[in-house]
């Protein structure tokens, strides 16, 4: 388990309600120090008041994660 506590911008895709959660999948990049991109993706759930913000997320925005516990 790994928990967020930073600041950390992600584009959001592919954003389905599920009824108790909305899945959304996230992906981030980072630029490396030969001027390369290394990028990241997976599947997020959000619960909770985050998920009454998340049933209004599109393909491609960008949010911040303020916190968060991946698993």
């Amino acid at each position: 388990m790994i928990w967020l506590n930073d600041l950390k911008f992600v584009k959001v895709y592919k954003v389905e309600d599920k009824g108790n959660f909305v899945k959304a999948q996230l992906s981030t990049s980072e630029k490396k120090q030969d001027g390369t991109y290394e990028n990241s993706s997976w599947f997020a759930s959000f619960v909770g008041g985050a998920k009454e913000q998340a049933k209004h997320l599109q393909d491609k925005d960008t949010i911040t994660i303020t916190k968060g516990k991946l698993t």
